[in-house]
């Protein structure tokens, strides 16, 4: 489970809660860390395509 950092609301899910935190929950901010993690898979993904 997921929470939002604002609100307190639980997802079950890294992408709901991202779509929570961009449109739902009015006073949200993005999550740092679900940004890193996103970001290294992407490059893991382009390095193992190499």
């Amino acid at each position: 489970m997921y929470k939002c950092q604002r609100c307190g609301l639980l997802f079950g899910s890294r992408t709901k809660r991202n779509t929570h935190v961009n449109g739902q929950c009015k006073i949200g901010v993005p999550d740092l860390s679900f940004l890193k993690d996103s970001v290294i898979i992407t490059r893991r993904k382009q390095n193992q395509a190499k």
